[in-house]
């Protein structure tokens, strides 16, 4: 059987944050990290899973409509866990 963290380690906290990527590595034998990715206006990749910022921060609108400074001033908030940001494919990597 093959482990894959969807969306890093999602069940356990934020989805597609630096944090859940992190916290995915630790499992033993995974195999990879599903992630996804989105475009915004000024052309930066973003690893965010829906088209639309409402329903992971406080933002309400489209990636693709937002600069990339602008969606790092949005926050990702998760019970007991450091508030994270929508990080880029650079972060990431």
């Amino acid at each position: 059987m093959k482990i894959w963290a969807h969306r890093g380690c999602s069940q356990r906290y934020p989805e597609n944050t630096l944090l859940a990527f992190e916290k995915a590595i630790t499992i033993q034998n995974l195999t990879g990290i599903e992630l996804d990715i989105q475009l915004t206006r000024d052309n930066e990749l973003v690893v965010v899973h829906d088209e639309r910022v409402d329903r992971t921060t406080e933002g309400i609108g489209f990636v693709r409509d937002y600069t990339l400074p602008q969606l790092k001033k949005l926050h990702i908030y998760a019970d007991n866990n450091p508030t994270q940001s929508i990080p880029t494919m650079d972060e990431v990597f």
